[in-house]
């Protein structure tokens, strides 16, 4: 399939996001019970969206819904259910995602009308499975089993200063069905993670986090390197990843990380954001 042709295909582009929508739900399936006691874990799944919502988290990547308007229009009955449902669960604010193609100028003003705002942007990236040269690096990966999953879930939430809630949360992803979990090491000690879910032809790679210590020695591009392999040994054709907008006032790392490997731009993809307050 020629990349040029494939990035301009409808039924394509709502792979990519379909993708993320089916990791994103499947990992939210991954929370133990004590996880989704403790923090008010509720997920919902629709046909092309995930709602994911974590009252006791005040980060956006859990309270997010993914894939609104992608197979379904984007109405007012649907964001004011969207509204109760975060409303209810007391979590303080929210972003809905939207692929730019659903993000007509209707949709924006009915947006705006529901004390929507523009937030910022993710960047949604995909590449093929062909092999990347291989990455200089004195670090190594290993695949993980369930027996280092707390390893791997301690370095996430550190390096993104998650909440300790979230530990068995990410623990539990670890050895699902569709799942391959990475560490990279420096000698003996874990210092980055990454991951991979495969659905079919499409891959989507997320949870990429290096300790300081180990930043700036190829950790990152060897864990894609990694996941790249694996992936096309599973008969994926495409992978999926997102990352922050690359802007002269904000650089993103992580999405310089992948264009230099390769990876392409698909869309850029507006976050709207909403704060329940009290005046609501």
């Amino acid at each position: 399939m020629n990349i040029e042709n494939t990035k301009t295909s409808k039924d394509f582009i709502a792979h990519l996001e379909l993708t993320e929508v089916e990791a994103w739900n499947d990992f939210c399936c991954a929370a133990p019970r004590d996880a989704v006691e403790v923090c008010g874990i509720q997920f919902t799944r629709t046909r092309s969206s995930c709602f994911s919502i974590v009252p006791c988290v005040d980060t956006l990547v859990f309270n997010r819904i993914v894939g609104l308007g992608v197979t379904e229009p984007v109405t007012e009955s649907t964001l004011d259910k969207v509204i109760s449902l975060y409303k209810q669960a007391n979590v303080p604010r929210f972003f809905i995602q939207l692929h730019p193609e659903c993000l007509t100028p209707e949709t924006r003003q009915l947006l705006e009308r529901k004390r929507f705002r523009h937030y910022n942007n993710w960047v949604k990236l995909f590449r093929d499975t062909i092999p990347m040269p291989p990455v200089d690096t004195d670090l190594r990966v290993e695949e993980i089993s369930p027996a280092d999953a707390s390893v791997f879930a301690n370095i996430l939430i550190n390096s993104f200063e998650w909440s300790e809630f979230l530990q068995s949360w990410v623990e539990g992803s670890v050895g699902r069905p569709g799942w391959r979990h990475y560490l990279a090491f420096d000698g003996d000690k874990p210092v980055a993670t990454g991951a991979l879910f495969v659905s079919g032809r499409f891959g989507w790679i997320d949870f990429a986090s290096t300790l300081p210590i180990a930043r700036g020695r190829g950790a990152q591009s060897s864990l894609v390197e990694r996941r790249i392999i694996d992936a096309a040994q599973q008969r994926c054709k495409w992978l999926v990843v997102e990352t922050a907008e690359d802007k002269p006032e904000r650089p993103a790392p992580s999405f310089r990380n992948m264009i230099r490997h390769g990876f392409q731009v698909a869309y850029v993809r507006p976050n709207y954001i909403r704060h329940n307050d009290s005046g609501d």
